[in-house]
């Protein structure tokens, strides 16, 4: 390295990294039922064998029966016609986990009832297997199970959580299918496609500095996800040191001084300097989190949320600023640190 007449050189950068980290959350649904389905041991029309139905209670409350209704649609609004051949009049609940306590209370042609002395619900998933089921009759023959919850011991009265599974008469042949679980992402000092297939950079190198300039720099980062509750992104890392000597950073909000000790980024559009950008791309659920969405204002903390999305996103681009003072007397060395982006999918 070159010596300077007046100052020592300042030579700083930051390396760029990126993780994807896959989670699974849960968060409150008013009142449907989540991660419903239903299994048929047999799906001939005409066939007696037994269903299992599954589902997650929502609401947290005093359940004291469960009513499933077996119709033609699924549309509560709707009359509720008996699928032709279906009978479940003589099933029998042979095993019940996650909420349990249940025996059937009430049963016709179909309907069922489970009934328990009512008690408090958990978000454990539960199943109810039926034995002695009669399906539909007919090839691919669509029907339905209206499913409430309710305080009441017999299915009536006010629900609390609601919903409704479905399936079909099939003949010997059974299909399934799954969408996978979705999460793309990526870091670079520039990103120019939609999947993250094409980026250029992952170094970013402020120069010589001087007490008399702020410097600054960006870098992009992009997520889209078909997560249920969307995705959060975290940063990690120190300010930038040399050894044991090191330029603060910015623990709040604050605006670029020259001349003073400074590190910090934002993901905003800024004038002062001028840098930046606010978030672009079809992906409206992706927004930056305060106070990383203040013009001007540049902080940085190990651990903060930088972005995130409360709901399935398309892709979304962020561009991350970085700003950077030092005074006079800041001591010379070689500064650098690595800055980790983390995304954390809610499935």
């Amino acid at each position: 390295m070159p010596k300077t007449r007046r100052a020592a050189i300042l030579v700083v950068g930051i390396v760029l990294v990126f993780g994807i980290v896959w989670g699974l959350t849960q968060q409150a649904d008013a009142v449907r039922f989540k991660n419903r389905g239903m299994y048929i041991n047999s799906a001939r029309g005409g066939d007696t064998t037994y269903y299992i139905i599954s589902l997650q209670y929502t609401t947290p409350d005093n359940v004291g029966s469960l009513r499933l209704e077996f119709c033609d649609n699924p549309i509560p609004s709707l009359p509720c016609n008996v699928p032709p051949g279906l009978d479940v009049s003589n099933s029998t609940l042979s095993a019940q986990s996650g909420e349990t306590g249940f025996s059937i209370g009430e049963q016709t042609q179909n309907l069922i009832v489970l009934t328990r002395p009512p008690s408090m619900t958990g978000n454990a998933l539960s199943s109810y297997r039926f034995d002695n089921m009669h399906n539909p009759t007919g090839t691919h023959q669509d029907f339905y199970v209206r499913i409430t919850s309710h305080n009441s011991t017999d299915g009536s009265g006010p629900l609390i959580d609601y919903g409704s599974v479905t399936a079909t008469t099939t003949p010997e042949i059974e299909l399934t299918t799954q969408v996978p679980p979705i999460l793309i992402f990526c870091v670079a000092q520039q990103i120019n496609d939609d999947e993250c297939t094409d980026m250029e950079g992952n170094f970013v190198n402020f120069g010589e500095l001087s007490p008399n300039q702020t410097f600054s720099a960006s870098s992009q980062i992009q997520a889209r996800t078909n997560a249920q509750y969307g995705y959060t992104i975290t940063i990690s890392g120190t300010t930038m040191t040399s050894g044991w000597r090191s330029i603060p950073a910015n623990t709040t909000p604050t605006e670029s001084f020259r001349g003073v000790g400074q590190f910090g980024i934002n993901l905003a559009t800024n004038t002062s300097p001028d840098i930046g950008a606010d978030p672009v791309g079809p992906g409206i659920n992706g927004n930056v989190v305060a106070p990383y969405n203040v013009p001007n204002k540049f902080l940085f903390n190990n651990g903060d949320t930088v972005a995130s999305s409360d709901n399935v996103t398309r892709t979304r681009k962020y561009t991350a600023s970085y700003i950077l003072n030092v005074p006079a007397d800041q001591p010379p060395g070689v500064y650098s640190t690595t800055i980790t982006y983390t995304c954390l999918a809610g499935f």
